[in-house]
């Protein structure tokens, strides 16, 4: 079987159990939400804040829930029987990222419908908006890789969240997500850049803004692309370090140590 069925059924599977478990269904709609619960709030820059929303949600899912995630899987045993499928981590990496992106695209409506039912005076055209998607969608694949090589180094879904909250909240913040005019030092606008957050909420913003003549839109699905290229390079390593050291011995004394904690 390749890489890419192997990819597509267990991600078809986390899909359908995701979609039919309630509790899941609230944890991927809980921050839906919050954002618009926040840009009610600011009714006069609602769409500034849903449009930031929009971005956030596959960034927050990628950076915060991935890297749990993979500690978690670690300790239970299930990234271990992909040691002995053929091909198995890469469509475990490729798995995760189908799953992130369709689940990202998902809670995303809910926000693009309420930026368009409150009289949203936007003049992007249909073609815009799709441009709009695509960038976020790109952006969020991106930064599901870079979720997979921290998870892969923690050792354990407490200490993956405590180390990458943090960090996540400074990128977040300064990649202008929520409040694009923050009067920032231009040193601190270019290490935002570096990061595909950055670049996912620009494209959205100047896609809805009717601005992406002026700045192409394939700038920003570039630079999202080759953010996905190069974190697959690294996390597909590093899942098979990690999984290559893994034996059940260690499985059974990494879990009787969680336990104790």
């Amino acid at each position: 079987m390749t890489t890419a069925r192997l990819a597509w059924n267990k991600a078809a599977v986390d899909l359908r159990m995701t979609f039919t478990s309630p509790k899941d269904l609230f944890n991927i709609f809980v921050f839906v939400i919050l954002m618009l619960a926040a840009g009610f709030a600011q009714w006069n820059h609602r769409t500034t804040v849903l449009l930031g929303g929009m971005s956030l949600m596959p960034a927050v899912g990628a950076m915060l829930s991935i890297p749990s995630l993979i500690a978690l899987e670690k300790t239970d045993g299930t990234i271990l029987r992909r040691k002995n499928i053929p091909r198995g981590i890469p469509a475990y990496v490729a798995a995760r990222i189908i799953y992130s992106t369709v689940t990202s695209f998902v809670s995303m409506l809910p926000l693009l419908i309420v930026v368009f039912a409150t009289g949203a005076d936007l003049p992007a055209g249909p073609l815009d908006v799709v441009l709009a998607v695509i960038v976020i969608m790109t952006g969020g694949a991106a930064l599901v890789p870079l979720g997979i090589a921290i998870g892969a180094l923690l050792p354990n879904p407490r200490e993956a969240v405590a180390m990458v909250s943090f960090p996540f909240m400074v990128i977040a913040g300064i990649s202008g997500v929520l409040t694009p005019d923050q009067g920032l030092p231009d040193w601190l606008n270019h290490i935002a850049d570096i990061f595909p957050l950055a670049w996912m909420t620009r494209g959205t913003r100047d896609a809805f803004a009717g601005h992406l003549h002026t700045f192409p839109a394939w700038i920003f699905v570039l630079v999202c692309a080759a953010w996905l290229a190069a974190g697959s390079l690294l996390a597909v390593p590093l899942m098979r370090t990690m999984v290559r050291k893994q034996t059940g011995a260690s499985l059974i004394r990494r879990k009787d140590k969680a336990t104790v904690a």
